[in-house]
């Protein structure tokens, strides 16, 4: 099989990804401390991290139509491009001291908007570039990159923040845009657009039918909503766990984050060689039961080398069911649909996130949090009941 690297138009995607995945961090830590600075409100803050998610949430199906309705290239370059207006708008108005806290929600939700569309159509030219049994290999290096970026960024963010103020961030996000967009302008990729001739309401229903109709994708879209909810549930009082039950220090808190990134990294790395050995199948069980006992070993921890060891198993079965499954929606969607099934089913995992960290915080003001990570080990127990029940252990 040809090595992915000796293809032009994947390392292109994948470098415009990692490069927008490293970048994104330095907006990410600048924007709410730019707000602390003009407000010291922890709710205009707050309202920020709101704005990065809705587009995720609430309008992933619409960015989907347009993503299968025009050249996903031309989706990329066109949202680059708006990205870079919107940042240059920032740093002139930084500049200048005019600077408005609802000019900034405005342009930031824009650039998120935009972040999001260049997600969806990065994922669905995917196919177009390389052939349907390297898919599993080229998500999990794209997992594999972004985790990196991720443990990367926020602290090269903190460190020039620290030493050069927050336009030197912007400035380092606004030359990762034009980066991004020259090496995009390198793409070689034939794509043809089937326009439906319907409005944006039959295009989502066509998205929707193509989603529910088929099974073990759907199937899975359900699995991963839960296996969010239980996510979520933990999540929202994992950090109070660990400082107030646990006692663990600051630093030892940084290790305990670190280890999912780890974790995340180990489960890239591993996915493809399981892949090998596994069907596809096999590796959402085992996936699931390495969820299970990363929940279960935090419901039990009582020191922080077990809070580590949770979240590092924690960390690599969120890998290990994400790459099978991007593959398995590229692989087994019609191209022309692959934006709106994609944003579809991401809308439907995500549903349950928000309410969980809301209920969940409310809960845990009342009753000894610890009793939340049981509430996530019986999602996941369903969870594997519920794969079972459906046969995912058979996908080939």
């Amino acid at each position: 099989m040809e090595n992915l690297y000796k293809n032009k138009n994947f390392v292109i995607l994948i470098l415009t990804s990692t490069i927008k995945a490293l970048m994104s961090s330095f907006l990410a830590f600048t924007l709410p401390i730019l707000i602390y600075d003009m407000t010291s409100s922890v709710l205009a803050m707050s309202t920020m991290r709101a704005v990065e998610f809705i587009p995720n949430l609430i309008l992933a199906i619409f960015i989907g139509v347009y993503v299968d309705r025009f050249k996903r290239k031309n989706m990329l370059i066109m949202a680059t491009v708006v990205q870079i207006g919107c940042i240059i708008v920032i740093i002139l108005l930084i500049y200048f001291n005019l600077i408005h806290l609802a000019v900034l929600y405005v342009l930031a939700f824009l650039i998120f908007c935009t972040n999001y569309m260049k997600g969806n159509a990065s994922y669905s030219l995917l196919p177009n570039v390389i052939k349907h049994q390297q898919l599993n290999d080229a998500n999990a290096k794209f997992s594999f990159y972004g985790t990196l970026s991720g443990i990367i960024g926020p602290s090269l963010a903190g460190i020039i923040y620290a030493l050069y103020g927050p336009e030197m961030n912007i400035l380092i996000y606004l030359a990762g845009l034009f980066l991004t967009l020259v090496l995009m302008l390198f793409l070689k990729v034939e794509e043809e657009v089937e326009r439906s001739g319907k409005n944006i309401k039959g295009d989502i229903a066509d998205g929707w039918h193509a989603l529910t109709e088929n099974e073990d994708l759907w199937n899975l879209t359900i699995i991963i909503l839960l296996v969010n909810l239980g996510s979520s549930i933990t999540g929202a009082v994992m950090l109070f766990f660990a400082l107030d039950t646990v006692e663990i220090t600051e630093i030892q808190l940084g290790y305990i984050l670190t280890a999912a990134s780890i974790g995340a990294l180990a489960g890239a790395q591993s996915v493809k060689l399981l892949g090998r050995i596994l069907m596809k199948g096999h590796i959402f069980i085992l996936a699931f039961l390495i969820s299970l006992s990363g929940y279960l070993l935090l419901w039990m921890s009582f020191h922080w080398i077990l809070l580590l060891a949770a979240n590092f198993l924690i960390g690599m079965a969120v890998i290990l069911i994400n790459v099978p499954y991007l593959s398995l929606r590229q692989s087994t969607t019609p191209n022309h649909l692959l934006g709106r099934v994609a944003g579809t089913s991401s809308m439907i995992m995500k549903l349950s996130m928000p309410f969980a960290y809301l209920i969940t915080g409310i809960v845990g003001e009342m009753v000894n949090v610890r009793y939340m990570f049981i509430v996530t080990i019986v999602i996941i127990m369903f969870v594997v009941v519920y794969a079972l029940k459906n046969k995912i252990h058979k996908m080939k």
